[in-house]
């Protein structure tokens, strides 16, 4: 390592730069990664084996881990090949990876949950775990799918590279557990993996019957059950189930819409918030905080200012107008913008122009000292034979902005018509030009270092060249975004007033880039939203054939949106959390990285959306299927499916968590809105919020699907539901009604 074996006690070797950034972020996510695998997957192992009470703990933990080692694989065979079609940015297999754990675990958890479910022989149980379970697993992929895959229309290739590879993690992990885990438990493992009871169940308790495994298509106990399948009277809630007793509270029609209007009191304040966001392009909130390079750059922006490491170019092309940059002209138009953007640096406290020399009277001698003076340089005399020789035309005025009132270090500029906050003379420039063609080396340190700006900053045909401006701030900083739109303004007006002479002026940079960039993004990214939610609401449409069930899954996405970017906003801009005396909440208030909603939004919908699918679809399936009343099914599909929503957000909280611990801004600050999401979602909206406005909808809620009228009622439900039905009307033709429940 040359950077350790060269520090000396006189001097430390550090480095920086686009390699170094792209190397210790490599570093970093390699970290990441060993941390989730160490920390955060033994954990969301064995909540699995937690929440599913019928399965054996000692086993279940092994049908995630076979599906996510294969979803590994899957994925990153694909990634290998897209690989080399597309640069894949060093973040976005950490995305990747939360995907696969998260996801992944989550639709195991949805598949085994329906198979222990079933009391029936293995092979139903497989069946109707793959047909209604698989289902809910299918649509829940294929949207979270198409989301991601809305990132690659947004013109930004690290965007393109984070939609591609979280796409290719959830097919893998769709295609792997529709396949991996039916095989699994068609095999003796899935024998082993059923308990008889329920961990933690009383002995007297009323027996859960274990499924009976199969051996050739056969049952292999001799004794045939009594009781048949077609009992739907038995799938009666327990009243001991906590969510039959939050069923009582969100189905009632006064206290559902207090506990809404508590929620809303609760979750609006702090959506609003989510109005107020304002992103970032520093380029640190990339970068991890403790990493050489960042630390490096910093010192520098420390010690010689902190536009030093990005200073601007701003263009001049007069190849349009055929106008070289050493002609009066060029002079004029690169003197007239600067003069505009010191104007504009100095916010307009421009106390007047200090004249450096003369005009029509001074020679050569007298402005190259007075420059030498304003640069800070020193033994810059010259005999009166080179100032004889170099004599030029002196129509020009050398002069600087008294900038001394200003509150920052105000811009330094450098180009052949400008040195620091000097301009240049087209004269002095000429014997700059006339002294480097007299020697070899010319003897005047001014005019020798006019004679290297030019040869590095003026093309060879004479047509180009450019003049760098080095902020006195951070150019990624609001400041600095500040000072490029004012510039780009000043530009523009030069040119609408036809004050350039057709030479062609633009601003660029690593700021400018890195906000030209965004600006695209953003721009684009409300049609992105846009798009996403309007295809999960035909998608949703599409599978239940309704308008009000898309409509509600719409709204209730939306208000998870809402809070969670609030909250971001109030975290990361407004300090909520700078008590708690942590870096990552109070080292960088005021700023959340603009990656980081552009990411969390995808996935967030995502997310919802899952839990929303499993949810209704359990629901449906109650009232459309099995016959149960309105709120009947509502509280029958709230108690199959509300412990494994909130399971899952655990797991899925766990899984995102992880990247808290990152050092890089981005990702703890997308791990915080994602695991805010997670558990916001599944704990409030999904069991709480979503059942409410079902049960206000009633019959409208699948609208205009007809339903049939209940036949199953959960016990302390039947006489608002028998109220309900008795108001709704028959189908017009009860055979079409019989086939639709029939499907």
């Amino acid at each position: 390592d040359y950077t350790s074996s060269s520090n000396t006690s006189w001097f430390n070797v550090a480095y920086t730069g686009i390699d170094w950034y792209e190397s210790d972020l490599r570093d970093a996510t390699q970290g990441d990664l060993r941390r989730m695998d160490v920390i955060v997957l033994p954990l969301a192992l064995v909540l699995v084996g937690l929440v599913l009470p019928r399965a054996r703990f000692t086993l279940v933990w092994i049908i995630p881990l076979v599906t996510m080692i294969s979803t590994v694989c899957s994925w990153s065979i694909v990634m290998r090949y897209v690989a080399h079609h597309m640069q894949i940015t060093q973040f976005t297999p950490n995305v990747m990876m939360s995907l696969t754990m998260g996801m992944g675990i989550d639709y195991t958890l949805i598949l085994l949950s329906r198979f222990l479910e079933e009391n029936n022989d293995k092979n139903s149980a497989i069946r109707q775990m793959i047909q209604h379970g698989g289902h809910v697993v299918l649509l829940s992929g294929l949207t979270l799918m198409f989301t991601f895959l809305g990132l690659c229309f947004l013109p930004l290739q690290m965007l393109k590279s984070v939609g591609v590879g979280s796409a290719a993690a959830i097919v893998s992990s769709l295609c792997v557990n529709l396949t991996v885990v039916p095989a699994m438990l068609h095999t003796r493992f899935g024998d082993w993996m059923v308990c008889s009871e329920p961990a933690g169940s009383d002995s007297s308790a009323e027996e859960v019957a274990p499924l009976d495994p199969i051996e050739n298509g056969s049952l292999t106990n001799e004794e045939t059950p009594d009781a048949t399948p077609d009992s739907a009277e038995s799938s009666t809630v327990p009243k001991s189930s906590i969510w039959y007793r939050l069923s009582v509270h969100l189905l009632h029609p006064y206290k559902s819409v207090i506990i809404f209007l508590v929620i809303l009191q609760l979750v609006v304040p702090v959506a609003l918030h989510a109005i107020k966001i304002k992103t970032s392009i520093a380029f640190d909130q990339v970068m991890p905080m403790a990493s050489p390079s960042l630390q490096t750059s910093n010192f520098l922006n420390e010690n010689l200012g902190s536009g030093s490491l990005a200073p601007y170019q701003i263009l001049f092309d007069g190849r349009g107008a055929n106008i070289t940059m050493d002609s009066d002209t060029a002079f004029d138009v690169m003197h007239r913008v600067v003069d505009d953007l010191m104007v504009i640096d100095s916010k307009g406290v421009a106390s007047g122009l200090v004249n450096v020399g003369s005009s029509g009277n001074e020679g050569a001698q007298d402005m190259t000292d007075k420059l030498s003076l304003e640069l800070g340089l020193s033994d810059n005399a010259i005999t009166s034979a080179d100032s004889e020789r170099v004599a030029s035309e002196n129509d020009h005025v050398l002069c600087a902005h008294d900038l001394t009132a200003t509150e920052k270090a105000p811009a330094q500029y450098a180009g052949i018509a400008v040195l620091k906050r000097a301009r240049i003379p087209r004269s002095l420039y000429l014997s700059a030009k006339v002294c480097s063609l007299a020697k070899p080396f010319c003897p005047v340190e001014v005019l020798h270092l006019l004679n290297y700006v030019d040869s590095q900053f003026t093309s060879q045909d004479g047509h180009a060249t450019f003049i760098t401006a080095t902020l006195g701030v951070d150019p990624f900083s609001d400041e600095g975004v500040a000072w490029l739109l004012s510039a780009r303004e000043a530009i523009a007006k030069l040119e609408k007033e036809d004050k350039l002479a057709g030479i062609k002026v633009e601003m660029q940079g690593m700021a400018a880039i890195a906000y030209d960039a965004v600006d695209t993004v953003m721009k684009g990214f409300p049609v992105v939203v846009a798009t996403t939610l309007l295809v999960v609401f035909l998608l949703m449409g599409l599978f239940f054939r309704s308008l009000v069930a898309p409509l509600r899954s719409v709204v209730s996405i939306t208000l998870t949106l809402a809070f969670v970017f609030g909250l971001g906003v109030l975290v990361f801009e407004n300090g909520l959390f700078r008590w708690t005396g942590l870096s990552r909440y109070s080292g960088a208030v005021g700023e959340i990285c603009w990656l980081v909603p552009v990411m969390a939004f995808s996935i967030i919908v995502g997310l919802a959306l899952d839990y929303d699918v499993f949810l209704v679809c359990r629901i449906f399936e109650f009232r459309f299927e099995e016959g149960h009343g309105h709120k009947s099914s509502i509280v029958a599909g709230l108690h199959a499916t509300g412990g494994i929503i909130t399971a899952a957000g655990v797991i899925m909280a766990v899984a995102f968590g992880g990247l808290m611990l990152s050092s890089s801004p981005v990702l703890y600050q997308w791990s915080f809105l994602l695991t805010t999401a997670v558990l916001m979602d599944t704990f409030v909206i999904r069991t709480m919020v979503v059942p409410i406005i079902t049960g206000w909808t009633g019959k409208w809620s699948w609208w205009p699907r007809p339903m049939p009228p209940g036949r199953i009622f959960v016990e302390g439900f039947e006489e608002e539901e028998e109220e309900e039905e008795s108001e709704e009307e028959e189908p017009e033709n009860p055979i079409l009604g019989n086939q639709a429940i029939s499907e």
